[in-house]
């Protein structure tokens, strides 16, 4: 594993820098992935997609619960015991 580790670190340090076309095309692209922030309207395809994703995710993690045994409800809360004065 270290050496897995030492190897690829070495790989990143001796690979040589991109040209600068590419390192401006990055640049432009986190430019216009930084304008693009504000809350935009989802048509109604991509909703209905976002919502079986949703739901899907939903019952994948109800069907590992279930494989796991763990309960579907939080348990109860205690309340703490009564102070002494």
């Amino acid at each position: 594993m270290l050496k897995a580790l030492l190897l690829s670190s070495a790989l990143v340090a001796a690979t040589p820098a991109w040209a600068s076309g590419a390192a401006e095309g990055a640049a432009a692209a986190s430019n216009a992935a930084a304008q693009d922030q504000g809350p935009r309207t989802l048509t109604p395809e991509e909703r209905a997609q976002a919502v079986k994703e949703l739901q899907e995710l939903q019952a994948r993690m109800t069907r590992l619960e279930n494989m796991l045994g763990v309960p579907n409800a939080l348990p109860t809360p205690v309340p703490p015991p009564p102070r002494k004065a």
